[in-house]
């Protein structure tokens, strides 16, 4: 009789503690929002934030961020239906981190490469694009792309990689994959060893002691070899 009375207070005791520890479960949310202010000149970017899985959130405005005279058009993001445009104000709902990138009105057909400008000249600074091995243009309208900035393409998946003659430098982590064959244009000023990806330090110093000559270099048997073609 007492086992019948006391069952009963038992699972709901049970009940209680359960519902109890998962009130006092750490709900922090489970996705960022990042932005990148994509060469702006002055400015301060929105602030990163962290929102529940499937939590519909508000986009950020452009603050005070400015790009000289350029006007902003909002921000770009890679989505599985491609490049997306959204503007400040638009409401979205979250299931995976999701980087947003200002969109100056210089940025032609909704690039999805970000790059600053300087005496008429381009820095590559971030692909935000869905191809693991993007081609990289020699010109952005009529600027042409004179450098690869620092972790520029960090998100990428190159083995062959080809860059244009117009490069005339190449930061650092620039890439960061297994690259085994890399053409590259004469006298292009390579930031340090972490450059190229794991075959970096090897191919800065291959690529100084052949005097940096243009062409296709090859990584085979352990090390580099070429360059095969000459400017």
């Amino acid at each position: 009789m007492i086992q019948k009375i006391f069952r009963p207070v038992f699972l709901m005791l049970i009940f209680a503690v359960t519902f109890l520890s998962f009130l006092s479960c750490d709900m922090s949310g489970d996705f960022y929002v990042f932005y990148d202010d994509n060469g702006a000149t002055s400015g301060e970017i929105p602030e990163t934030k962290k929102y529940y899985d499937w939590e519909t959130f508000t986009i950020a405005g452009q603050g005070n961020l400015k790009r000289g005279n350029l006007s902003f058009e909002g921000w770009l993001a890679n989505t599985e239906d491609g490049i997306k445009l959204y503007k400040p104000g638009d409401r979205l709902t979250i299931s995976a981190d999701l980087y947003l990138y200002a969109k100056w009105k210089d940025n032609p057909d909704n690039s999805p490469f970000s790059y600053t400008v300087a005496d008429g000249k381009a820095t590559i600074t971030s692909y935000f694009g869905s191809e693991r091995r993007p081609f990289i243009p020699a010109t952005f309208g009529d600027k042409p792309v004179v450098a690869i900035g620092d972790s520029a393409f960090n998100r990428t998946d190159y083995t062959n990689l080809i860059l244009p003659e117009s490069i005339q430098s190449v930061g650092t982590a620039a890439f960061d994959s297994m690259i085994t064959t890399i053409t590259i244009a004469a006298n292009v000023a390579i930031a340090d060893d972490t450059s190229f990806g794991d075959y970096g330090a090897e191919f800065r110093t291959y690529y100084r002691d052949n005097g940096m000559k243009g062409g296709v270099y090859l990584y085979t048997g352990g090390a580099w070899d070429g360059p095969y073609r000459e400017d």
